[in-house]
């Protein structure tokens, strides 16, 4: 019960936040505070959420300086080091968890198969449909290629609807799943 709604959490962390520095560094290279600190102020939650004590204490530290105008670069070196800490955690964590509840049965393949099937009509049909079902599989695209899904993901929501069937076709043959018209 509750030990498999911490896992969830965890993994969920993982998955949803794996990118975040990248993005945080980018958006202070751009100058652009704003979305630093809401991405800081996301992070703050979700590891208050998941008991990650340290992490939500520098994030606090860093949203602070932030705020105060002061020099960054001290708060956000300790913040990084605790958040690439955590992240190298949950990364064995996640594939851990992934080792073990790998299905044995053919039932949550063809589950997959159907659900990457949907998808694929979908996204030739242009239909907005396409991202309620990525939901769906997004955390299995995510261990083959955090990059890509989140690529598709990015192409569904920008209507490249071409694209989006190209990088779904290299996710797919990566699983050894193959989409047919």
């Amino acid at each position: 019960g509750n030990r498999t709604l911490f896992s969830k959490l965890l993994k969920d962390f993982y998955f949803d936040h794996c990118d975040d520095i990248k993005q945080l560094q980018q958006a202070f290279d751009s100058n652009q505070l704003k979305i630093a600190n809401r991405i800081i102020h996301t992070i703050k939650g979700v590891a208050g959420n998941i008991g990650a004590n340290r992490l939500q204490q520098e994030s606090t530290t860093l949203e602070q300086s932030i705020k105060n105008q002061q020099d960054l670069s001290k708060n956000l070196a300790s913040f990084t080091q605790v958040f690439n800490d955590l992240m190298s955690e949950l990364e064995v964590f996640s594939h851990h968890q992934q080792n073990i509840q790998k299905p044995d049965n053919n039932l949550a393949a063809d589950h997959l198969t159907t659900l990457l099937q949907k998808l694929y009509q979908s996204l030739n049909e242009g239909s907005a449909d396409a991202l309620d079902i990525l939901v769906n599989i997004q955390n299995d695209f995510r261990i083959i290629s955090a990059d890509k899904a989140t690529d598709l993901q990015q192409a569904i929501e920008d209507y490249e609807f071409e694209e989006a069937i190209t990088i779904l076709k290299q996710l797919s043959k990566k699983m050894g799943i193959m989409i047919t018209d």
